[in-house]
């Protein structure tokens, strides 16, 4: 929400707020995701920071000279690539958000104001693209941005940060935002000057950890069965002291109302409602909630974590 400099300090916001909850409840919407202004504001309504990311800064000569796949190029993207963009964004975002993906004027926009590559397989078929801006703040400095990396195949994603890694003599730093668990920090070699003063020649800085949007789940029954991504099993779950007994097979989720005296189903995980967003969204295994203090789990953790983990979620962009 955003209130107007004159009537701030009011209460303005909270009510804007509740007014947008009240909707999704009166509407039947099981959860809501923003990005917050200050993070503490929204969680008094039980908001949860889900997004995050690596924010990586990183020359390009820390990356493998011979990094690519072959069988598949590197050419400049062009606007009659747009059809196919869009295809391979749409299967990009399926493994990393779940939906969120891009329309095709947002996608057309980029083209005409980044410079932007494409991975292209034999016959023309587009794997992957690269959208990038290049900044020179000083006569020595060259900083390339990475706006946006997304890609259907593992060779794509491969030949694209080669494409970075080719970049060795005219960018001194690439600034790119990656998921937590994306495999390219792994293949940086680290110059010993970037060590921080107190890790020198022990640990080297390539970037920071970024916290994104924020997620509050209202409805758990409906949310359970829209989430997907489950392993089988059986679980009592116990969010804001309303229990909710949920039963998976061949991945399809059921959720009920236990019965008071259920005592044959051997897991259970009791916590609040921020805490069943992080678990919900992928943020947090429900193991780390509990070593955190900040969920219960009664039996095996690991079957707990087999049934409810997801990867962690990458929200790639504002929306």
């Amino acid at each position: 929400v955003a209130v107007a400099a004159h009537a701030r300090g009011r209460g303005v916001a909270r009510q804007l707020v509740e007014h947008a909850l009240a909707t999704c409840a009166s509407e039947a919407r099981p959860l809501c995701l923003l990005y917050p202004f200050r993070e503490d504001f929204y969680a008094r309504f039980g908001f949860a920071r889900v997004g995050q990311l690596r924010r990586l800064r990183y020359s390009p000569r820390w990356l493998p000279r011979t990094l690519g796949a072959s069988g598949l190029r590197v050419r400049p993207a062009a606007l009659r690539d747009l059809a196919r963009l869009c295809e391979v964004h749409a299967l990009f975002c399926e493994r990393t958000n779940g939906s969120l993906t891009r329309n095709p004027t947002h996608l057309a926009r980029m083209l005409l104001s980044h410079h932007a590559v494409v991975a292209e397989a034999e016959r023309g078929v587009i794997e992957g693209a690269l959208f990038y801006r290049v900044d020179a703040p000083s006569d020595e400095e060259q900083i390339l941005e990475v706006a946006e990396l997304f890609f259907a195949s593992d060779d794509a994603w491969r030949t694209l940060v080669g494409f970075l890694a080719r970049q060795r003599d005219q960018i001194t730093e690439v600034r790119h935002d990656v998921s937590v668990e994306d495999p390219l920090p792994a293949l940086l070699t680290a110059d010993s000057a970037r060590a921080a003063p107190h890790l020198r020649e022990l640990h080297h800085e390539v970037g920071h950890l970024a916290g994104g949007a924020m997620m509050r789940v209202h409805q758990i029954a409906p949310a359970l069965v829209a989430r997907g991504g489950y392993g089988d099993g059986e679980l009592l779950l116990t969010i804001d002291g309303e229990t909710h007994h949920l039963s998976v097979t061949n991945g399809q989720p059921h959720v009920t109302q236990p019965e008071k005296t259920a005592t044959a189903i051997g897991a259970r995980l009791t916590c609040d409602g921020r805490t069943f967003a992080r678990v919900y969204s992928g943020a947090m295994r429900p193991s780390s909630a509990a070593r955190a203090a900040l969920a219960t789990i009664e039996g095996d953790p690991r079957a707990v974590d087999a049934m409810l983990a997801l990867p962690a979620p990458f929200i790639t962009d504002t929306f």
